[in-house]
């Protein structure tokens, strides 16, 4: 699941504006619980966002899913995640400042 931490911090944070963590998670969380429309946006500019072909790889073989899927499967799990309160704030604040995956964290990303 580490190797993926790259992955979810480039994708989620530049989706999210994440900068100062317990705040913007706060700040997120409120704004994703707003609606489906809000949520669909978040997602869209998550998975949009560029990352590596090595970290899109190993996200991929973590996830189980094509390197094509990677970006629409860990966008949708974090950003739902975060909406339903499945991801707390710790959970955000160790991926973002510590860049460590929770195991709550990786319960979200492998859907369990």
């Amino acid at each position: 699941m580490r190797r993926i931490a790259a992955f979810i911090f480039v994708a989620c944070v530049t989706a999210s504006g994440c900068s100062s963590y317990g705040s913007e998670y706060d700040a997120v969380a409120y704004y994703l619980r707003g609606g489906s429309a809000a949520r669909s946006s978040v997602i869209q500019t998550c998975i949009e966002r560029r990352v590596s072909e090595k970290s899109r790889k190993e996200a991929a073989a973590a996830l189980k899913v094509s390197e094509d899927r990677v970006g629409v499967v860990a966008c949708n799990r974090i950003i739902s995640g975060i909406a339903s309160g499945r991801i707390t704030r710790e959970d955000y604040i160790a991926l973002y400042g510590e860049q460590k995956i929770t195991p709550n964290m990786e319960n979200v990303l492998l859907a369990r």
